[in-house]
């Protein structure tokens, strides 16, 4: 357990800890769907894949619609590369700037599964088996987009850096 817990970046740990366990905590406590059952790692282990699951959400869904409404705009990611060579304090701004984007998203999934449980959930015990196939492919797209997007990011900087 030690030595998983060593090869997680410590910002991602403590990030998608805290999105993922307020969210958990927030549907718990307003829904009928329960997040606080399990022993300890198992709750952990549940808090920080939901954390993640946020993070992806906000990364490829919520940052794609605020650049398209022009609520943000982005430099390009070489100019981020070159500038964050010369100014280290980028970094920690970029992780902020996720963090944000994080809530933002866990706020968005808070609101959907509250309405999701109001209206459609509790009027419904056939639909709840339907709902589980279609979360798990709901993460199976969300996941596989993550991936692309990451060996894009990979690749471009290892073309930054020939």
């Amino acid at each position: 357990m030690e030595s998983i817990l060593e090869k997680i970046d410590q910002y991602d740990l403590f990030i998608n800890l805290l999105t993922g366990s307020v969210l958990a905590l927030l549907i718990t406590k307003t829904t009928s769907i329960n997040f606080a059952d399990g022993d300890a790692i198992e709750l952990l282990f549940s808090y920080y894949f939901l954390g993640l699951v946020v993070s992806r959400i906000g990364s490829l869904l919520i940052g794609p619609v605020l650049k398209s409404t022009k609520f943000v705009s982005y430099t390009s990611y070489t100019d981020y590369l070159h500038a964050a060579k010369r100014d280290p304090k980028l970094e920690m701004l970029s992780q902020d700037n996720n963090l944000y984007r994080s809530i933002i998203s866990a706020c968005v999934i808070y609101i959907a599964t509250f309405t999701f449980d109001r209206t459609v959930y509790q009027h419904s015990h056939v639909f709840s088996g339907y709902f589980v196939l279609a979360s798990a492919i709901f993460l199976l797209v969300l996941f596989t987009f993550a991936y692309r997007k990451q060996t894009s990011f990979i690749s471009r900087r290892v073309n930054d850096n020939k």
